[in-house]
């Protein structure tokens, strides 16, 4: 938790923190084949779920606007971690 709190930093109208990571081991591991393995069910779902498929598009552009999440063209240099796709319906 204090490692939480002393990495809150406010910039431009947004908070952001410090991914959390245990001291002694700060290297990332590749999850990008862990990552790939989520999104393939969830894309033959959006396939058969037109109305779910236009939500996911409408929140990615969003959250591409906003700086939330950003595009990948697979060339990173240092330590990445590929956040896999989870989805949450609110009724």
């Amino acid at each position: 938790m204090k490692q939480f709190e002393e990495s809150v930093q406010y910039n431009e109208g947004r908070y952001s923190v410090k991914w959390p990571c245990k001291s002694e081991s700060n290297a990332l591991t590749d999850n990008y084949v862990l990552s790939l393995g989520k999104l393939k069910p969830t894309a033959r779902r959006l396939k058969l779920d037109p109305e779910l498929f236009k939500t996911y598009d409408e929140t990615f552009k969003e959250q591409l606007e906003k700086g939330i999440i950003e595009t990948c063209d697979g060339k990173v240099d240092g330590p990445v971690y590929y956040m896999p796709v989870i989805t949450v319906i609110i009724p």
